[in-house]
């Protein structure tokens, strides 16, 4: 847990010194990334895997992390947090994540609303 605990705190000093982030969002951010540490159980953000990613957000949405259901909004807060600090974390200690699953997962998502409409020549001609 010491790793994570390090990796959360400078990202805290970061919001507060060098962002300038509101009190209040600190906090919001610090309970956030916590909980994910535990809820978790991971010892580098780096290590989280897409299993641990996804088990994860799956017992907020059903309950099975603290007995509380949370509604999409909390977990979709939630998430923004996540990528935001692990985008922070890649680029404050230059190691790329093994597997940058949210980002991947965001890609598919548009991916799969593309519809293309095919005009023939005459078509396209006005």
């Amino acid at each position: 847990m010491y790793k994570i605990k390090q990796q959360i705190d400078d990202y805290l000093f970061w919001c507060e010194n060098i962002a300038n982030y509101t009190p209040q969002t600190i906090i919001s951010k610090e309970y956030i990334l916590r909980r994910i540490a535990v809820q978790t159980g991971i010892q580098d953000i780096f290590k989280l895997t897409l299993d641990q990613y996804l088990e994860w957000k799956k017992g907020m949405l059903s309950g099975a992390l603290t007995g509380k259901v949370h509604k999409v909004e909390t977990v979709n807060t939630r998430i923004k947090t996540l990528r935001i600090f692990m985008k922070w974390a890649e680029e404050f200690y230059c190691k790329k994540p093994l597997l940058n699953f949210i980002m991947i997962q965001k890609v598919r998502a548009i991916s799969v609303q593309v519809h293309y409409t095919f005009y023939t020549e005459k078509q396209t001609k006005i």
